[in-house]
């Protein structure tokens, strides 16, 4: 069943300090004792807003987690500031209270904040996400996670099973679509499917190699148990059964998760929160620089940089004078520096190549997220990906591109 939004006011407000309580009664008090005063009404607006900030904000909402710390740091740019998206939306089912926070888009890019509360003695659920976006009600093609967890992006229990795993309370969950930059506004729904295990839970114990670790998980479910990693985590559990529990003729259109958990007996499904927000699309600037970099054996020519006021993307195409082996195709994924020799943080890398193996596309993105203006992108082969961790180090396949 679905559940209705809730929203009461007397949950609402922090617990007001009883001496700030008092100065602000005493303030409404006293306007109302003047009958003859012809002051506007907005005055008691203006007391109270005053001594609310005098007191410590204790008159405001309850604070929230914010991706002015999870995408920039504690230290936003003006432009990132001004593009935050207060969100700040609750709703509570079966004893858990989601409230969506707030919300930064880029274009292609989206970062919100989810933060999660129950009782100390509630019972866990299995929170089971899914994220889908639209612009101009054609449905984008999104890739979405969630922080630190990977198991935040398919479904995980909380409260965690394990003391020694306590759950996150926050997180953030980005997503971004491959397509066509969208024009006008993108309508996003973000729904959790909320799951009451059924049979006991059980801890799965180190294992090493994945026949033997899927077999314990096989076991744990014909023997009516739900076996988790780290307390949170039953992506292991369903990829184990899945095909124990479903056939082709039975797969329907909804997260991977959610069709083998309710399939296994294992789980059954007593709400569904589902949270809706726009975000409007914002402009996004192509740069352009010299484009054209001659190496031995191949050339690099920059096909497109764009940047908005956290990401920068580029695409560059790579012309190989003889064909090659896939297996060598991440050389060509780089890591990328400002202008100051600053690493900016990777976000994404994508490779794709032609038919005749001469040409290799390489795309990805980076963070950037300033008030300084962005100057010129240096490229290193990338210490984390390439095969030859030494390409990383040789200066002589490193490249700068002039943004000025």
């Amino acid at each position: 069943m679905k559940r209705e939004e809730e929203f009461r006011l007397d949950s609402a407000f922090r617990d007001t300090p009883e001496e700030c309580r008092q100065a602000v009664l005493k303030a409404v008090s006293a306007y109302r004792e003047e009958d003859k005063m012809k002051r506007p009404l907005i005055l008691i607006a203006a007391i109270v807003l005053t001594l609310a900030l005098l007191c410590g904000t204790a008159l405001a909402l309850v604070s929230y987690y914010s991706v002015r710390d999870s995408v920039a740091g504690g230290a936003p740019s003006q432009a990132f500031e001004e593009n935050i998206i207060p969100l700040e939306n609750s709703q509570t089912a079966q004893g858990l209270t989601v409230t969506l926070g707030d919300a930064v888009f880029d274009g292609s890019h989206l970062d919100f904040t989810v933060q999660l509360a129950a009782p100390e003695d509630a019972q866990p659920l299995l929170l089971v996400p899914a994220l889908a976006g639209s612009c101009p009600g054609q449905p984008l093609n999104i890739d979405y996670h969630a922080e630190h967890l990977a198991a935040l992006s398919d479904g995980f229990l909380y409260p965690s099973t394990s003391e020694a795993h306590p759950a996150r309370d926050t997180f953030t969950v980005s997503a971004e679509y491959d397509g066509d930059e969208p024009v006008g506004t993108v309508e996003w729904q973000y729904t959790l499917h909320l799951l009451r295990p059924k049979w006991e839970i059980v801890q799965a114990a180190p294992i090493y190699g994945w026949q033997v670790y899927e077999a314990a998980f096989l076991q744990a479910w014909r023997q009516g148990k739900i076996m988790v990693v780290d307390g949170q985590s039953v992506t292991a559990y369903a990829d184990a059964i899945a095909d124990s529990v479903i056939t082709d003729d039975h797969r329907f259109n909804g997260p991977f998760l959610l069709e083998v958990l309710l399939g296994s007996g294992a789980f059954e499904e007593v709400d569904v929160l589902t949270f809706t927000f726009s975000t409007a699309v914002p402009q996004v600037r192509q740069l352009k620089g010299n484009s054209v970099f001659s190496f031995d054996g191949y050339q690099v020519r920059v096909k497109k940089i764009t940047t908005s006021f956290m990401r920068v993307n580029y695409t560059l195409e790579i012309l190989l004078e003889r064909p090659f082996g896939e297996e060598y195709g991440l050389d060509f994924i780089y890591d990328v520096y400002d202008q100051n020799g600053e690493a900016l943080p990777w976000k994404s890398s994508m490779q794709s190549y032609s038919p005749d193996r001469s040409t290799v596309t390489s795309s990805g993105s980076v963070e950037y997220i300033s008030d300084a203006p962005l100057t010129a992108l240096q490229f290193k082969p990338s210490a984390d990906f390439c095969i030859d961790r030494t390409l990383h180090d040789n200066e002589a396949l490193w490249f700068t591109v002039d943004l000025q």
